[in-house]
C-alpha cells in the first residue's frame, strides 16, 4: 500500500525495529493518521466491511471508517510482531 501515508510510516518503523540493537532501549512513538479524514483505504480493506448495511451517506463512510481502523490495527499488529521477534 505504498501510496498510503501510514504504510510509509509502518515501513520506516518496521525497518527501525528490525535494524535496532535489542540490547539498547528503544522508544517508538507511532501515531497513525489513517483514522482521520480523508476517508480512504485500500479496496481490499473496504471489501472486508461490505457486509455492514449501507448508511445514509452516499460514500458509505461508516464502512470505510471501519476499514480504516482495521488497516491501522494490522499495522499495530505488524509492529508488535516485529518487537516480539527482536525480544
Amino acid at each position: 500500500w505504498g501510496g498510503y501515508e501510514d504504510s510509509l510510516f509502518e515501513k520506516h518503523a518496521l525497518a527501525l525495529v528490525e535494524g535496532h540493537d535489542a540490547a539498547v532501549p528503544l522508544f517508538l512513538f507511532f501515531a497513525p493518521h489513517i483514522v482521520h479524514t480523508p476517508l480512504q483505504v485500500p479496496q481490499e480493506y473496504a471489501d472486508r466491511f461490505a457486509f455492514i448495511a449501507p448508511t445514509d451517506k452516499p460514500r458509505h463512510q461508516r464502512q470505510v471508517y471501519h476499514a480504516m481502523v482495521s488497516f491501522a490495527d494490522d499495522i499495530v499488529g505488524n509492529l508488535t510482531a516485529a518487537f516480539k521477534r527482536k525480544g
